[in-house]
């Protein structure tokens, strides 16, 4: 009888990798796993695994993985990626990005060990607040309706998914870490709310340095390009790299910072530049957000680098000035109405002498 083959099967729980011990699976992509581990010493550390998909075959109940030869020298092509994720990583001491503790060859592949930290994505973080905004159960039949009858746009543009204040201190620590990256010549890239990991704390760090390239890097066509079209720059998405630099990763901070103010990924580059209605997105939020930080929006994701900001100092500053310039967020009414109503039940029950 045949052993059933599955691809990209994680690796099984309490498997050893040298001297940690694989507790469960905490992420997955399209390039790697992430598990959960602990070292000799009982603390716990986040492993990522080398596996791409369709490259890779890992047979049930074996923890090698096999390669066919016609695809090895795909896989080497990607895996020169992940190692050069490692040594900038291990490069790199920021708050806002992931400290690379050790790597190791392993089972036919490669392993980063990484500190960690109790938290979500902030891909995670975005759809559990889309599911408190729309009162329901993502399993539920009335999700299924709104799913079928499209409205779960215009339901969540009625209210905010992420305040204003929360932004702010989400990306002010993440544009810090990028601007580090990029005095080393380095661009990050890859900027999208699954690559970002938000602390219990409220900190957030970078995840994911796989789509790192050095702005002074040749061969381009050499190169593995990884993107998510949705949040990738049009000279990123056609792969243009003369034309690339520090608005590259700003476009993609915009295409993040509107993600969280709506819930769902904007346009594609090619989608806007065919129709593109970013704009009347924007004007359908003006409602619940300032102005100032649309318009630090709308800045970083215009279609022209020339328009973007150029450094991100220069976007700090700005968000710095949306941070200043936001109103204090107002009461709710309930809230206002109950605090009244609170102050005139003790004003009437306080004991007033009858000699004043």
């Amino acid at each position: 009888m045949e052993k059933k083959r599955i691809l990209n099967a994680p690796l099984p729980e309490n498997t050893a990798l040298i001297r940690y011990n694989v507790l469960r699976v905490i992420a997955r992509g399209s390039f790697s796993f992430v598990y959960l581990a602990e070292n000799s010493k009982k603390q716990l550390v986040a492993i990522k695994e080398y596996m791409p998909q369709k490259l890779l075959l890992r047979e049930q109940e074996k923890l090698d993985l096999t390669i066919s030869p016609e695809q090895r020298q795909e896989f080497r092509k990607f895996l020169r990626c992940f190692v050069s994720e490692c040594r900038t990583l291990s490069c790199v001491t920021h708050p806002g990005i992931v400290r690379v503790i050790d790597f190791f060859r392993g089972h036919n592949t490669f392993y980063i060990v990484m500190s960690y930290a109790p938290g979500s994505s902030l891909k995670e973080f975005i759809r559990r607040r889309v599911d408190n905004r729309m009162f329901r159960n993502k399993d539920s039949l009335f999700n299924a309706y709104l799913r079928y009858r499209h409205y779960k746009k215009q339901l969540i543009g009625s209210r905010q998914v992420i305040g204003e204040r929360s932004i702010n201190r989400i990306f002010s620590q993440l544009i810090d870490g990028i601007s580090m990256l990029h005095d080393q010549e380095l661009l990050y890239l890859d900027l999208k709310p699954a690559n970002i990991y938000l602390r219990h704390d409220g900190t957030s760090i970078l995840l994911d340095f796989g789509a790192v390239r050095r702005t002074s890097e040749k061969n381009p066509k050499e190169l593995s390009w990884i993107l998510t079209r949705s949040f990738a720059a049009p000279e990123l998405v056609k792969k243009q790299q003369s034309l690339m630099g520090p608005w590259t990763d700003a476009y993609s901070i915009g295409a993040t910072i509107f993600a969280c103010l709506c819930g769902h990924a904007p346009q594609t580059a090619e989608q806007r530049l065919v129709k593109d209605q970013l704009p009347q997105s924007l004007r359908a939020l003006g409602k619940m957000y300032s102005s100032d930080l649309l318009g630090l929006v709308e800045w970083c994701m215009c279609l022209e680098p020339e328009r973007r900001p150029q450094t991100m100092a220069e976007l700090q500053d700005r968000l710095l000035a949306c941070q200043l310039n936001s109103p204090p967020a107002p009461r709710k009414k309930l809230i206002r109405r109950l605090s009244k109503w609170v102050q005139k039940k003790m004003k009437a029950a306080s004991p007033v002498s009858k000699y004043s």
